[in-house]
């Protein structure tokens, strides 16, 4: 199997996608260790919720880093950002508008060095280990892990990387696009409704875990002790 996070690059100074390879790798943390993915036939209601949820915000953190200035006119939005620099009555909350980030509206100072991806992701770690079969049995959720890996490739493959904290509108429908992926294997393959039927839930890979597997407690007739000749 291809390591998924093959491709990534390591250290860029884009704040606002670093914030999204943090927050995708803290929703992975917790798909990888779900006994649940270990069933063939699929994951109940509530966990499909979760898994829905974390996406949406994945999505809405991909548009608040999407590069959306507060208006047309580049000087008349700085001029507006100093004068509430200098109002002690203007608060965050004022300013923060719910859709992106304002350091759109000014020339940043550049970045002195770029930040590393502080996550160690050879799959050495606990944390973060690959989705192999043994981790993640049940095919749809270790493409479900598969996909969410390939989606924080890509965001730091950006070529907005470069750029102090925000991407353009392209890589966020991008990336959004792989989202969407993601959503739609949740919804046509998570959940009750969709569990798959599986008459033979034990696995020929499971077997060796069974009492008696080796067939060492087998009754031995011609055994006096175990049996009668």
């Amino acid at each position: 199997m291809k390591h998924t996070f093959t491709g990534l690059v390591p250290s860029f100074p884009n704040r606002g996608i670093h914030f999204l390879v943090t927050e995708a790798l803290t929703f992975r943390k917790q798909l990888t260790v779900r006994p649940e993915f270990q069933s063939q036939s699929g994951w109940n209601d509530s966990m499909n919720g979760y898994i829905k949820r974390q996406l949406e915000a994945l999505a809405q953190t991909v548009k608040r880093v999407t590069y959306s200035p507060s208006g047309a006119d580049p000087t008349a939005v700085k001029d507006q950002r100093i004068n509430e620099a200098k109002d002690s009555a203007h608060t965050l909350a004022e300013s923060f508008d719910g859709k992106s980030i304002n350091s759109d509206d000014l020339v940043m100072p550049a970045m002195g060095h770029e930040k590393s991806v502080p996550f160690d992701l050879s799959g050495n770690h606990p944390d973060f280990p690959q989705p192999t079969h043994d981790v993640v049995e049940n095919d749809f959720a270790r493409m479900l892990i598969i996909g969410l890996d390939n989606f924080v490739v890509t965001a730091t493959q950006c070529d907005s990387r470069t750029q102090p904290a925000t991407i353009n509108a392209m890589e966020s429908a991008q990336l959004q696009a792989l989202l969407n992926e993601l959503y739609a294997t949740a919804m046509v393959k998570g959940g009750e409704a969709n569990r798959v039927e599986t008459p033979t839930g034990l696995m020929p890979s499971d077997r060796s875990g069974t009492f008696n597997a080796d067939g060492s407690l087998d009754i031995n007739p011609a055994d006096p002790v175990t049996g009668s000749a």
